[in-house]
């Protein structure tokens, strides 16, 4: 797939040594319900099944306050970022950490062009991170 998933507002997560700054986009129903809080990528493994991860970014996103959840299912947003130069590693793939290390679907994120990709995701707070093997 080629192009974004989701539509709304865009929230920068600035970069810390060795990371890359990454958007997300949150739909307008969730904006002025959700803060986006940076968190470090230190001590996330570097390895999952032989793939090496080159963590991106870690954020969380964070309900504000006076704000409730009217559901416990998952919240869908966007999170657009600089692919990383692996170095020629092979059968990259896109992973996220949120307690433990998950694959994402390739139905699930998508090439922008120039560099850029696009994520889908549900959930809270994961870490986002690139591998190959």
């Amino acid at each position: 797939m080629k192009g974004k998933f989701v539509e709304g507002e865009q929230r920068s997560v600035p970069a810390n040594a060795n990371e890359k700054a990454l958007d997300v986009i949150l739909p307008s129903a969730l904006s002025d319900k959700y803060d986006v809080e940076k968190l470090d990528t230190r001590g996330l493994p570097a390895e999952d099944n032989g793939y090496q991860i080159t963590w991106v970014n870690n954020f969380k996103l964070k309900l504000k306050s006076g704000k409730t959840k009217k559901s416990t299912s998952k919240i869908d947003y966007e999170v657009q970022f600089e692919k990383p130069d692996l170095g020629g590693l092979q059968n990259q793939r896109l992973f996220i950490h949120d307690g433990s290390v998950h694959m994402v679907d390739s139905a699930n994120w998508s090439d922008l062009g120039d560099g850029k990709i696009a994520a889908r995701l549900k959930g809270d707070d994961p870490a986002m991170g690139w591998g190959g093997n």
